[in-house]
C-alpha cells in the first residue's frame, strides 16, 4: 500500500523540505501507523503548493488579513475574526516525489516505561535534552514524545549519522524532475493511493 501527504506550508516551502530531506532524509509524525504499511515498499507520495515565493505571499496576505481583523474588530467590539475574507492564495498542488517507509520510529521521554504493542518493527527513541531530536534540527521543529513517524532511513540512528555528516546525503528520497499535478483536496495526516 502506497499514501499521499502534504507538506505544510506552516514550516516549509516545497524547496525547503526537498533541501532538508535530501541531506537528511524524510521524517513525517503521523497519529498513527496506516493500515496496510510495509516497510521497505510502501511510499509516500508527497504534496505540496508552496513554492518559497508562494509561501511568502501566503504569509504577506496572512499578515494584513490579521491586521484588517484586528481593526475590524476593534471598530466593531467584537473579538478578531478571519472570516469573510475569502481563500488564501495557494499555488500549484503538485506531487513532487516521493520516499519509502523503512523505518517506524515511537518516541518518548526518558523514563517513560509506555510503548506501544509491537504492532510493526517499530524503533523506539527516547527524546534527551541536548541530543538529536530536541534541538530544533528540522524545519518543523523537535521531534514531538509520544509520537510515531514514518522514516526514509532504516533507523533514527542513520538519520543522525546524515546529520552529522556534510558529506553524506540520503539516497532513499526521491524528488521528481517533472512534478505530477495535483487535483485532490487538502488533507491532514496520511491517504491511501493507488500511485505506484
Amino acid at each position: 500500500m502506497n499514501y499521499l501527504m502534504w507538506i505544510g506550508n506552516q514550516h516549509y516551502s516545497r524547496d525547503s523540505y526537498i533541501t532538508e530531506a535530501k541531506k537528511f532524509g524524510a521524517s513525517k509524525k503521523v497519529g498513527y501507523i496506516p493500515h496496510g504499511l510495509t516497510l521497505g515498499t510502501s511510499k509516500i507520495y508527497l504534496i505540496s503548493d508552496m513554492t518559497e515565493e508562494d509561501r511568502k505571499n501566503y504569509f504577506e496576505e496572512l499578515k494584513k488579513r490579521h491586521s484588517m481583523a484586528y481593526f475590524r474588530a476593534k471598530e466593531d467590539g467584537k473579538k478578531k475574526s478571519l472570516k469573510g475574507f475569502g481563500v488564501m492564495p495557494r499555488g500549484q498542488a503538485v506531487i513532487f516525489g516521493y520516499f519509502t517507509v523503512n523505518a517506524v520510529v515511537f518516541t518518548s521521554v526518558e523514563g517513560n516505561t509506555e510503548f506501544p504493542p509491537d504492532i510493526i518493527n517499530i524503533e523506539h527513541y527516547t527524546l534527551n535534552d541536548g541530543e538529536f531530536g530536541t534541538n530544533d534540527e528540522r524545519g518543523c521543529g523537535s521531534l514531538k514524545p509520544m509520537s510515531f513517524y514514518l522514516i526514509s532511513e532504516n533507523s533514527m540512528k542513520a538519520i543522525i549519522e546524515l546529520y552529522n555528516s556534510p558529506d553524506k546525503h540520503s539516497e532513499n528520497v526521491t524528488i521528481f524532475d517533472k512534478p505530477l499535478p495535483y487535483m485532490g483536496k487538502h488533507f491532514r495526516g496520511v491517504e491511501e493511493t493507488e500511485y505506484d
